[in-house]
């Protein structure tokens, strides 16, 4: 859902149907990882290209960088904000 709304239309599906093609394996949580990559493979090439979105790169990096945390175990998400009361999930626990 990230990919999709902050790359634009069909990335997402593009990444997705590339893991497919190059078999790809592991759990859910190595893919994750390796699609993680891929996204930010992709906001690295962004810059590269158009060296004007350079001020956008570190907030993409850390947006990536959190999610790898997330995956990983090393940090909850909150569904909801940080309230009190509100629960918080790691990926181990949305994952199958």
């Amino acid at each position: 859902m990230n990919t999709e709304v902050n790359s634009g239309g069909g990335r997402a599906q593009k990444v997705l149907d590339r893991m497919k093609n190059e078999k790809i394996a592991g759990d859910i949580v190595a893919k994750a990882k390796w699609y993680l990559d891929q996204q930010t493979a992709f906001y690295k090439d962004i810059v590269t290209s158009d060296a004007s979105q350079s001020v956008f790169l570190q907030g993409w990096l850390n947006r990536s960088k959190d999610m790898q945390e997330v995956i990983s175990g090393a940090k909850s998400l909150s569904l909801y904000g940080a309230e009190e009361g509100v629960q918080t999930w790691t990926a181990k626990a949305l994952l199958p």
